[in-house]
């Protein structure tokens, strides 16, 4: 059996987001500092790993989790606006982002305890634990640190 290739895991991954959340305006996959980042287009998402975790039962393949940390800078300029209300619209879009089994994925299996094929992989994905937001009322700089796990497993 082949290794687990975990960096196409989180380049396919870091591809989909990307691609279904349309108002996140910029990305990067390196850390941006939150001083660099208000300098940027924003919406703007940084998604980095922040720990890749294996376990193995005997006769079973490695089983690995990935955690990341996905990070989102949001601005408004409008005294009508707030920047949360931009963060749970693009919280939504990454929710719905993981996904699968829909019409635009017809090869994918639905079902939120079920593992899919992705990326040469067999892998589940979901939002892990609490969504830091810092809402940005008075700043109008607001800022959602969204964590997310992918537990993946050579097919």
């Amino acid at each position: 059996m082949a290794a687990l290739d975990r960096e196409a895991i989180v380049a396919a991954l870091f591809d989909r987001l990307q691609a279904r959340c349309p108002d996140i305006r910029a990305w990067s996959r390196r850390w941006v500092p939150p001083d660099t980042a208000v300098r940027r287009v924003q919406p703007f998402g940084v998604l980095v790993c922040d720990s890749q975790t294996p376990t193995n039962a005997v006769g079973l393949p490695v089983l690995w989790e990935i955690g990341l940390q996905l990070v989102v800078y949001v601005t408004t300029t409008q005294e009508d606006e707030t920047p949360d209300a931009k963060l749970n619209l693009i919280i939504q879009q990454v929710e719905d982002a993981l996904v699968l089994g829909t019409e635009e994925d017809p090869d994918l299996e639905a079902g939120d305890e079920r593992f899919w094929a992705f990326a040469g992989a067999l892998v589940r994905c979901w939002i892990s634990g609490v969504v830091e937001m810092v809402p940005g009322e008075l700043t109008g700089q607001g800022v959602a640190v969204i964590p997310l796990s992918v537990l993946a497993y050579a097919a």
